[in-house]
């Protein structure tokens, strides 16, 4: 651990303050809890600035000149403070890299290069030895060595001219000449045309990305008047529908119970009409005979005490029984006297004796009884009977002749009169159940009528505040508010496939600079379809191609006109003396002049070479792009491209839409995960002696994935590679992430 207290003696509002750090500690404090304070307390021990220098002065001026500090821990005897800034430190609004620096950047392409040496450096050193350009030293001197070589040549010329034999090799030389100029035309007109096609392809993808961020803008405009839209008819919601459909399948249901229940009131009110008009016909025909029914049971006991207690006289009456045997008993005694008389003998006796007897039974054949007075029970009869006939005239007449049969049809009259009252009160409480029952449902049918007006009400508070009069218009605007939701839905699926899980307000922005730029630009709006843009970059591939061949062509047309020109020369006859003076003289500036052109040719070569040693060094710039690259892969969830084309500053990284663009280019989330994963791996590649990383509130512009992904990345470097991660923030849920996170291995100190 790189430091294990750090002891504040004085240094601004710090005095006295010792605190204790972990392999990953966090201090944590609001705006104005002294966090910077502490940062540049950390600074100042580490890389202790010189106080002539700027940063030295800025401490200077802020805390005064009086600072004490004292360290304890595994500290370097010293550290370069732009590696310090560069590569150990983030800070809220400076989280970039300064490439305009070197001292941190050369430390960097030693652990990359060999010797420490750029050979993209040295390239681009020896391309100024390997230039062509008329404005060098080199090229100077070639161009009056070259003057006065042309000079010779005219005078050469004029040599030649005199040789008629040499006019036909000179005019084939000079036609060779001829198709060389007509071949630098040609080569001119197509870098003409080369620059042209390149102007056209950068306006192409000019368009190409102005269409994108016009689309970008039209959606997210739509998206924010959609979310208005939505906004007003947030109340058109399932719940507020499935509350509708519910009140509505109410009303009908008691619609239908109500057409119900006022069948039933009609069919009632038959009923109870009826069992009324039976039973007042009942009572009507009752109260006709009541006021007989106390006379028939008045009659009725009367009759019943006279046949009961009849009037008896007393009246004599022969049994006629006794009458034969007492003839026949008096016969044969005087038969048997008459017989024995004489002897009176045992026939006298017996027939005197049978004759006593006859004489008693002829007295007992009659005997005094009592008996009812039939008439006066007529008499009694006739004016019971009369009496009844004279009140029940409405009654129809009957077979009477007796007491008996008056009796039992005052018994049988009684019974119907009973039996009638009986059907009277039956008939009655009928028609109260039925009144009872019809009273019932009318009161029912009147709480569904008060039930069906407490909807009715409820409906139109309810469309009332929705500004609705039918549940129609309701429906229709729940169509709208679906249909605007799943619109809403698109759009956002739609943007967020083309340019991530980002704020709209931040992609809003993002496409409105990004036109404004176009503008000020004149960037058109409309160009090449896809097949024609394809078409035009393969004609400037042909281009490129076809150049670069009449350029080949050119050279080697040069170096044949030239030799060609020289043999014509060492052919001369008479003047071949002073035709090799000259050519000698020629040839020495030649020489001179290929000299310096074989020192620019080697240039070139050594450029050339370099070149291909930075392309060697720039694999160890791919490797630690891709280092970078799986760093900020953890962070941002998902593979993205990295470049490093040189150290620099020439990095690029692919957005969400796959182009690579310059870092700088990038929105603030995507750059500062990008800087805390390209910080750390150039960290572990340079492999300082300070094992040391401070982040002041590294996490703002991260969502809180990136945030999560970050902190996986810190935690690496702290448990596998023994680094030490301090951390400056005001948000205070941050402890706890980091806490869950590094258990032990945590500290949290609150300003």
């Amino acid at each position: 651990m790189v430091i294990t207290q750090f002891i504040i003696h004085q240094f601004g509002k710090f005095k006295n303050r010792t605190f204790t750090f972990s392999p990953i500690t966090l201090f944590y404090g609001k705006n104005e809890a002294g966090k910077s304070t502490l940062f540049d307390a950390i600074f100042q021990a580490l890389v202790k600035p010189d106080g002539r220098l700027q940063l030295g002065k800025k401490l200077a001026s802020r805390y005064g000149n009086k600072r004490e500090i004292e360290v304890i821990g595994n500290i370097p005897d010293s550290v370069d403070q732009d590696e310090f800034i560069n590569l150990h430190s983030l800070k809220a609004g400076e989280i970039g890299m300064d490439f305009s620096k070197g001292g941190w950047l050369e430390n960097i392409k030693k652990q990359l290069f060999s010797g420490g040496i750029d050979p993209n450096s040295l390239a681009k050193d020896l391309s100024s030895g390997a230039s062509n350009s008329g404005s060098t030293a080199h090229m100077k001197k070639k161009k009056i060595i070259d003057a006065s070589a042309e000079s010779l040549r005219l005078e050469i010329d004029s040599i030649r001219s005199e040789k008629l034999n040499l006019m036909k090799r000179e005019e084939n030389v000079s036609s060779q000449e001829v198709e060389k100029d007509s071949l630098a035309e040609k080569i001119k007109k197509l870098e003409i045309e080369k620059s042209v096609l390149e102007s056209r392809i950068q306006l192409q993808e000019n368009i190409q990305e102005r269409k994108k961020f016009t689309q970008l803008y039209k959606n997210i405009s739509t998206w924010k008047e959609q979310e208005s839209s939505i906004a007003l008819l947030q109340e058109f919601n399932d719940d507020t529908r499935i509350r509708i459909q519910k009140l509505e399948e109410s009303k009908i249901q008691i619609n239908a119970n109500r057409d119900s229940q006022k069948e039933r009131i009609k069919s009632l009110t038959t009923k109870f009409e009826e069992s009324r008009s039976k039973f007042q016909e009942s009572e009507l025909n009752y109260k006709k005979k009541s006021h007989l029914e106390n006379l028939a049971r008045s009659i009725k006991q009367r009759v019943e005490e006279t046949i009961e207690n009849p009037v008896m006289i007393e009246k004599w009456e022969k049994n006629s029984r006794f009458i034969p045997l007492a003839l026949v008993s008096f016969i044969a005694g005087i038969a048997m006297l008459v017989w024995d008389f004489s002897s009176q003998g045992f026939l006298f006796w017996g027939g005197l004796l049978v004759l006593i007897a006859s004489f008693v039974l002829f007295i007992l054949s009659f005997s005094k009884v009592r008996i009812q007075d039939e008439n006066k029970l007529y008499t009694s009869f006739q004016n019971f009977k009369r009496e009844w006939m004279e009140a029940a005239t409405s009654l129809p007449d009957s077979n009477i002749d007796n007491l008996i049969r008056l009796r039992d049809y005052l018994f049988q009259f009684l019974s119907s009169m009973n039996e009638e009252f009986q059907t009277v009160r039956n008939l009655e409480e009928e028609m109260k159940r039925n009144e009872e029952e019809l009273n019932r449902s009318i009161m029912d049918e009147k709480k569904l009528k008060e039930e069906l007006e407490r909807i009715d009400n409820t409906l139109k508070e309810i469309f009332s505040k929705l500004g609705i009069r039918t549940s129609d218009e309701f429906f229709a605007n729940l169509n709208r508010f679906i249909s605007m939701q799943n619109i809403q839905k698109k759009l956002k699926s739609d943007i967020e496939f083309s340019f991530g899980k980002r704020e709209f307000d931040d992609l809003f922005l993002e496409a409105k600079r990004k036109l404004e730029e176009f503008d000020e630009k004149n960037v058109p709006g409309e160009g090449l379809d896809e097949n024609a843009f394809k078409n035009l970059k393969n004609e400037y591939s042909q281009i490129l191609k076809s150049l670069q061949l009449q350029k080949d062509q050119f050279q080697n047309m040069n170096l044949d006109t030239t030799r060609d020109r020289a043999s014509v020369e060492a052919s001369l006859g008479p003047l071949s003396e002073k035709l090799l003076t000259k050519e000698l003289q020629l040839l020495e500036s030649l020489k001179i002049s290929e000299g310096i052109e074989k020192t620019r040719r080697a240039h070139e070569m050594a450029e050339n070479i370099f070149q291909q040693l930075g392309a060697e060094a720039n694999d160890s710039l791919e490797a630690l792009g891709e280092e970078i690259q799986k760093s900020s892969e953890i962070i941002f969830n998902k593979k993205r491209e990295i470049k490093i084309i040189n150290l620099n500053g020439g990095i690029t990284m692919e957005d969400e839409g796959g182009n690579l663009r310059l870092i700088d280019e990038l929105s603030l989330g995507t750059r500062d995960s990008f800087y805390i994963a390209a910080k750390l791996s150039l960290c572990e590649k340079r492999d300082p002696d300070l094992k040391l990383f401070i982040l002041d509130e590294p996490f703002l512009s991260l969502d809180t994935e990136r945030e999560k992904m970050a902190i996986e990345i810190l935690k690496d470097y702290v448990v596998k590679k023994g680094w030490q991660i301090i951390i400056f923030s005001k948000e205070e849920r941050l402890g706890s992430i980091l806490k869950d996170s590094f258990q032990d291995s945590f500290t949290k100190v609150d300003l």
